[in-house]
């Protein structure tokens, strides 16, 4: 099994106490890969169920391009976030009691993932989340992405 988050061992000082954390730290844009998810689909029956569910939620065969696609189609940004949200939240879900983080964290996108992993958010509502924020963040036209800086930035106008 291919594990999509990191299990970081926190240590906190609390008075003369030593108290040792567990940390899961979930990923962003660039963990993906071809076949990620085909396991747990096939061996889970829980994870067979949300890997269809967020089929339905986000209008398209998300599972056909995580487990079989190429490369270049797992690079689209339309497929690659949810699919590292998706591979991410349902490890941390089919690993019910054996999941008992101290603390989550993501980077990035997976800031999505820990917030599902640890109920602070619903499945299907970071999955959508994660799905309209991609779509803005695709849709937005190149100047926006532009930081004006030195002399110029006073002719600069917000374009939102």
């Amino acid at each position: 099994m291919v594990w999509n988050f990191i299990l970081k061992q926190a240590f906190l000082v609390y008075g003369q106490t030593l108290i040792r954390l567990k940390a899961y730290i979930f990923p962003g844009q660039g963990a993906q890969f071809v076949g990620m998810g085909k396991y747990l689909f096939d061996s889970s029956a829980m994870a067979k169920e949300l890997f269809e569910q967020a089929n339905e939620i986000l209008g398209f065969g998300i599972t056909d391009i995580m487990f079989s696609g190429t490369e270049e189609d797992l690079k689209q940004t339309k497929v690659t976030q949810p699919a590292i949200f998706l591979h991410s939240t349902i490890l941390a879900q089919i690993l019910g009691e054996k999941f008992k983080p101290d603390i989550v964290a993501g980077h990035s996108l997976g800031e999505f993932s820990s917030l599902v992993a640890n109920k602070a958010l619903s499945f299907k509502d970071g999955l959508i989340l994660v799905s309209k924020t991609m779509y803005s963040v695709w849709l937005l036209p190149v100047q926006f992405l532009q930081v004006p800086s030195g002399e110029n930035e006073k002719h600069h106008q917000p374009l939102i």
